[in-house]
């Protein structure tokens, strides 16, 4: 009989990681809960890079408003993914940059943003088709309507019209 093993899915340290002895997706758990921030991807592949600033960061992800980009930094920096410098000892100026730990994170988000270069493709082609099988605002193609489906290049029914 197979033992059950139950996976802590929200598990965002080691810690809380480990609380499943032996279950073998708490490695994963742990990487999918430090980049489960909506914006925590798109900043550490920015800090990846080199350190910036608050405000260099804010130009660098689109979209990504200065409250949440303060709670993320705050979050990540509690984490212990970036490290919080002062720029100048004269002025409230810090630049951000990866922890060690979050450099390792760097094949995981590059592999993440490889897959949505190709997966984001096929997407695109896969709506394309979808678009001209189905016509032009809404109207339907003519070998739908006339009840041939069979994909292109396959050979249809001797019961059915091709176009």
């Amino acid at each position: 009989m197979h033992s059950v093993r139950v996976i802590d899915t929200t598990a965002t340290t080691p810690e809380t990681a480990r609380l499943a002895p032996g279950a073998p997706l708490a490695p994963v758990a742990l990487a999918a809960g430090v980049l489960k921030g909506r914006w925590t991807p798109f900043i550490l592949w920015n800090l990846f890079w080199g350190g910036r600033s608050f405000y260099q960061l804010a130009r660098s992800v689109p979209g990504l408003p200065r409250r949440a980009l303060s709670r993320e930094l705050s979050d990540l920096e509690q984490a212990g993914l970036i490290q919080r410098r002062r720029r100048h000892p004269d002025r409230v100026e810090f630049s951000f940059a990866a922890s060690p730990v979050a450099q390792r994170l760097r094949l995981l988000v590059a592999a993440l943003y490889d897959w949505g270069l190709v997966a984001g493709r096929e997407l695109e082609i896969a709506e394309l088709a979808a678009s001209k099988l189905s016509g032009i605002h809404g109207t339907a193609h003519p070998r739908l309507a006339q009840g041939d489906v069979t994909p292109a290049g396959a050979a249809a029914s001797s019961d059915k019209t091709s176009l």
